[in-house]
């Protein structure tokens, strides 16, 4: 499968003109979960929804276990919303089909967690059709187009 020019390595201050419409797949290691609240939020709002699928490695219990173990103080609401079972919540609130398990299930693997359970959350988009799934096009004599949708996203600002 071939990427079209949707990768995007993004800032805190993006605006409607600096997103796609939709991106193919949302991927992030470790990281998401590490973000400041603030960012993750602004991430789930201009990213995450618009992402036909999603895989994240989401550390955020080891992170707990982690500062707990460290004696530091870090408030509750800093994990919550979008991290582990909260993101799994709001990502299925929006109607997309969500998946969970814990790093070891995933690979099978007597993977060794000393700090915490890694969870690996991947998730569909099945909320609308995707563009190049839509098969309107060809009443019209015309095949799906990348560029095309580039093009017109810069005139429907969402």
């Amino acid at each position: 499968a071939a990427v079209r020019n949707t990768t995007a390595f993004l800032s805190t201050s993006l605006t409607s003109e600096d997103v796609l419409p939709r991106y193919d797949l949302f991927i992030s290691m470790f990281a998401f979960s590490e973000l400041d609240p603030e960012v993750r939020a602004h991430y789930f709002k201009k990213l995450i929804v618009r992402s036909r699928r999603g895989f994240i490695v989401d550390n955020s219990n080891a992170l707990g276990n982690r500062d707990k173990n460290d004696g530091i103080q870090r408030d509750p609401a800093w994990s919550r919303g979008t991290t582990g079972l909260d993101l799994v919540w709001e990502l299925r609130q929006l109607g997309f089909t969500v998946r969970i398990s814990t790093l070891s299930e995933s690979f099978k693997l007597p993977w060794h967690e000393p700090v915490g359970i890694s969870m690996i959350i991947t998730w569909t988009n099945t909320t609308e059709p995707f563009l190049s799934e839509w098969k309107g096009w060809e009443q019209f004599g015309l095949s799906y187009s990348w560029e095309l949708q580039a093009r017109l996203a810069t005139y429907f600002v969402l």
